[in-house]
């Protein structure tokens, strides 16, 4: 099955957003100070505009101010550029390439498996699937999704028989303590409202449930190194940037307890789409190292040179996406 990309609007190809932006107070913290921090463009897909991020000068959260509204933003998604939807399309995948991005669903799924051995799994923003196909493998796990992308839920549902709950979160509607474990795997930071999607999540769960997500690390290496071409910022599709002090608020405001916090995403792809970022602005003044970048960083061997290095930096929190372990507080009012 092959997903149809979806068309650019026309005002987008001439350049007006007018009507388009809305700006509104932190959603961690409710504050309308702020600091800008740079404006940047759509480095992943090339659709125009610009886009803005500042900090928030009470809780220092990283977020876009002003942002696009969802009628407009999910343009912004196409599926033919967009990772989330890349395993559908994937004929022409290396079959090394297929076995590492599974290794890394399994490596997600066994770690939940350390803290919950089965029972009903929520994935949110599942995209095409794949981490869900892999707990459903298991046999002790009853998977469903919500997504967005009406063509990647339909492929879900058709081509692999797993149930997709069509829509944004959380304005779908789901029985409350029905879940034992929800996930969000790079979706947080794409959520308008971060905390009333928390407390959602809280609702559907079981008590004692747990929440897993992983997201962009602010503190990382990567994101101190890199500054505007970190791939974390991902302009405009990601409205909120949170260091681990905002995580641990965020959660905890919302009825969980943080019980743990790892580095199990790869970060290797994503110090690839910085690179990427990287050469897209510096491939006049540096023609010949831009070039050589992006040829050889996706090579087997540059990809086992990085293995050490990238380990270290999990071990130390500081990889560019960190993974997320939160309790249902029973205690919670």
């Amino acid at each position: 099955m092959t997903i149809h990309s979806l068309s650019t609007p026309k005002d987008f190809s001439q350049g007006n957003f007018e009507g388009h932006f809305e700006a509104a107070a932190c959603n961690l913290c409710g504050s309308t100070d702020q600091q800008p921090v740079f404006s940047g463009h759509d480095r992943l897909t090339g659709l125009p505009g610009r886009f803005q991020i500042v900090q928030c000068q009470n809780c220092g959260a990283f977020r876009q101010n002003p942002y696009l509204v969802w009628e407009y933003l999910k343009d912004y998604y196409p599926d033919e550029a967009y990772s989330a939807y890349a395993s559908i399309n994937k004929a022409d995948a290396k079959n090394w390439q297929l076995w590492i991005n599974r290794h890394g669903v399994r490596k997600k799924l066994h770690a939940i498996e350390q803290v919950q051995k089965g029972g009903r799994l929520l994935d949110i923003g599942c995209g095409a699937g794949a981490f869900l196909a892999e707990a459903r493998r298991k046999g002790h796990w009853q998977p469903e999704g919500i997504e967005p992308n009406k063509f990647a839920a339909d492929y879900v549902q058709k081509e692999l028989g797993i149930p997709v709950h069509v829509g944004a979160f959380p304005d779908v509607s789901l029985p409350s303590q029905s879940y034992d474990v929800i996930t969000m795997w790079n979706v947080l930071e794409h959520l308008y409202q971060p905390t009333e999607s928390m407390y959602q999540v809280n609702t559907l769960l079981k008590t004692g449930g747990w929440v897993v997500f992983s997201l962009p690390n602010a503190e990382s290496i990567e994101a101190r190194i890199a500054k505007q071409y970190w791939s974390g910022w991902d302009l405009p599709r990601h409205l909120y940037v949170f260091s681990k002090t905002n995580i641990h608020q965020l959660l905890e405001k919302n009825g969980f307890i943080v019980r743990d916090t790892r580095c199990i995403s790869t970060s290797y792809a994503a110090l690839g789409y910085t690179l990427r970022f990287w050469s897209q602005d510096n491939s006049r003044q540096f023609p010949a190292a831009a070039r050589k970048l992006t040829q050889i960083y996706h090579t087997a061997p540059i990809r086992l040179m990085m293995t050490l290095p990238l380990w270290l930096l999990d071990r130390l929190r500081l990889s560019s996406m960190i993974t997320v372990f939160a309790q249902k507080d029973i205690t919670h009012g």
